[in-house]
């Protein structure tokens, strides 16, 4: 195997989680295809990347799970996206959104531009459509942005967004090519993905996902973007879905480049961040956070207690699995968007009810999968906790909260 970015053949093992269950929500009782979960590590440009791809067909369906619209802080997060491109390019006449998902990120950017979207999940495209003068249903591809004819011109975009879907690439360097054939002379491509050092500082272990085949650092990506004739002319951090990046880009030299690029990459290298042993005790830390939470939950069940999931999300797949937890442990899963309600987590089994029914049921204890979102949780659950309930969320400590 090569490095997905560099082809260098230099790739060391730093983490295995063995064979998983994709994740998928499904109304039967069929079980989705087991798929390796193992991380390397490039030795020569610093990339963190899955050892083998699950083919997308398997995970990008009519069932795909993650709904921008559904959390108030994503939506928060993506008006701000959109705020902050337009701060740079105000006059920005056209918009392309990559993985638009339900044109959440879409629905804020101003009519009078005219807006593009892309996402290869069908039943998005209703909802997308309201926000887009076009959506395109596949893969993004710069040749669907061309002109007809033998003398092929590609259509042109002053900014392009690439939202939590950048690291769902097997081939990043097809990619960038597609997206510097698009982007305008002037044009600017905000990427905001999962940053690998804030993976490696929280022991964020359920970023490891079949659907995250890569895990960036800035020095990663500028070595990608450089191959491309690309820089990053910004960078800013975030806690959003467990600390993420945000990063501006252009073509090289047609815009200037902040101090905050050069701090990060110095940041990245003090802490080693390309170095095996810091993935390796990233490694060792999540193990034991999978036996916490194992015997955390046997302790509960023994009382006669319940357990239940919040949130049947992807990433809190890996957590479940990793961890030996089945539906015999966690009997229900609790979940805001409807179209999930009624459906299983069928990677392990579990029904998934509204959280109407679940505040109903008042189960002793609820394990929070999407725990980066600790803070709006606890405020949403404040009279299921008042009334004696508590939260449990696993990363990036184990942690019951209770009133």
């Amino acid at each position: 195997m090569k490095c997905r970015s560099c082809q260098s053949v230099d790739l060391i093992e730093v983490l295995d989680l063995g064979n998983q269950y994709l994740s998928d929500f499904r109304y039967d009782d069929v079980r989705p295809p087991q798929w390796p979960l193992a991380l390397l590590l490039c030795g020569q440009c610093g990339l963190v990347q899955l050892r083998e791809t699950t083919p997308r067909e398997l995970m990008y369906h009519d069932r795909y799970g993650f709904r921008s619209g559904t959390n108030e802080a994503i939506q928060s997060d993506l008006r701000n996206i959109v705020d902050h491109a337009l701060s740079i390019h105000p006059r920005a006449q056209k918009w392309l959104d990559i993985a638009c998902n339900d044109g959440t990120l879409l629905s804020f950017v101003p009519s009078k531009v005219h807006r593009v979207g892309v996402d290869p999940v069908a039943t998005f495209e209703p909802e997308s459509r309201q926000h887009a003068d076009r959506i395109v249903v596949d893969y993004f591809n710069s040749e669907r942005f061309t002109s007809a004819g033998d003398d092929r011109q590609y259509e042109h975009f002053n900014v392009i967004t690439s939202v939590s879907m950048f690291y769902d690439i097997d081939d990043p360097n097809e990619f960038v090519a597609d997206v510097a054939k698009v982007l305008a002379p002037d044009g600017i491509w905000l990427i905001q993905q999962n940053y690998a050092l804030a993976m490696l500082e929280l022991g964020a272990v359920d970023n490891v996902c079949h659907e995250h085949i890569t895990y960036w650092s800035l020095t990663a990506l500028e070595c990608l973007l450089h191959r491309h004739e690309m820089e990053v002319n910004d960078v800013q951090l975030s806690d959003v879905n467990g600390g993420s990046f945000r990063t501006v880009v252009s073509r090289r030299g047609s815009r200037p480049v902040s101090p905050s690029v050069s701090s990060q990459r110095q940041r990245e290298a003090q802490h080693r961040l390309h170095e095996p042993d810091a993935w390796r005790r990233f490694s060792s830390r999540a193990l034991q956070a999978f036996d916490e939470l194992r015997q955390l939950v046997y302790d509960i069940n023994s009382r006669g207690e319940r357990c239940y999931i919040y949130g049947a999300s992807t990433r809190g797949g890996t957590i479940w699995q990793a961890a030996g937890l089945t539906v015999k442990d966690l009997p229900f899963a609790v979940e805001r968007q409807a179209a999930k309600v009624g459906r299983k987590i069928a990677s392990i089994g579990v029904p998934i009810i509204s959280e109407e029914q679940a505040r109903a049921e008042h189960p002793e204890y609820m394990i929070v999968a999407p725990w980066f979102f600790r803070d709006l949780f606890i405020e949403r659950e404040h009279d299921y906790l008042k009334n004696g309930g508590r939260l449990i969320f696993p990363l990036p400590d184990l942690e019951i909260v209770k009133l």
